[in-house]
C-alpha cells in the first residue's frame, strides 16, 4: 500500500509483519480455561461470553448454523485521505482485529462464523455525491484485502461484503 517509499530493509520487515498478521489473526487454540468453560457451562455460554448476543447465538446453535457477525461501515474512503478511493491499512488492521476476536468462536464451534461487512453504497451516491466508479473502486479494493486474509482463515470462518444494494433496488 504505502510502504513503497521506505528503505528496502524496512519494507521487508514491514512486509514480514503484515504477512504474519494475516496468517495468524484467525488462528486460535482453545485454552484450558476455554475448554473448562465449554465443559462446565456449554458452548452457548462460551460463545455468549465472546459475543454477548444470546438470542442470535441460541438460534444459530439450535439450528447448527454459523454465528453471524455483522460489522457496519460506510462503503467508501474519505476523499481527503491519500488512499482514496481505495481501501488501505485501516481496513487491513480492522479485518485482522475482528478475525482475532472471532477466532476463539471458530475454534470452539464447528459450524464457525460468518463475518459480514455491511456497507452503504446506494446511499453514498446521493448523500456524499460519490459516483459509482469511486464506490466500486473502494469495494473492489476492500474485497482484495478480504481475499488476502481468506487464504489463511480456517474453513469454518467466512468474511464477506454485504452491500445495501444486495437488499434494496436502486429505485
Amino acid at each position: 500500500m504505502y510502504v513503497r517509499f521506505l528503505p528496502t530493509s524496512l519494507m521487508n520487515i514491514i512486509q514480514s509483519y503484515l504477512e504474519n498478521r494475516q496468517k495468524t489473526c484467525s488462528e486460535y487454540s482453545l485454552t484450558d480455561s476455554d475448554k473448562e468453560e465449554i465443559a462446565t457451562s456449554g458452548i452457548e455460554s462460551y460463545i455468549f461470553k465472546k459475543l454477548s448476543t444470546k438470542k442470535a447465538i441460541h438460534i444459530s446453535i439450535t439450528e447448527n448454523r454459523p454465528i453471524q457477525a455483522v460489522y457496519f461501515l460506510g462503503g467508501y474512503k474519505l476523499y481527503r485521505l491519500p488512499s482514496s478511493p481505495e481501501a488501505d491499512w485501516a481496513e487491513f488492521f480492522n479485518i485482522a482485529y475482528v478475525l482475532e476476536y472471532l477466532a476463539p468462536i471458530a475454534a470452539a464451534y464447528k459450524p464457525g462464523v460468518i463475518l459480514s461487512y455491511y456497507t452503504h453504497t446506494l446511499l453514498m451516491e446521493k448523500h456524499d455525491n460519490l459516483d459509482t466508479t469511486e464506490i466500486n473502486t473502494y469495494m473492489n479494493s476492500f474485497q482484495t484485502v478480504i481475499n488476502s486474509f481468506l487464504k489463511y482463515t480456517p474453513l469454518n470462518m467466512t468474511v464477506r461484503i454485504w452491500r445495501d444494494a444486495d437488499l434494496y433496488g436502486r429505485d
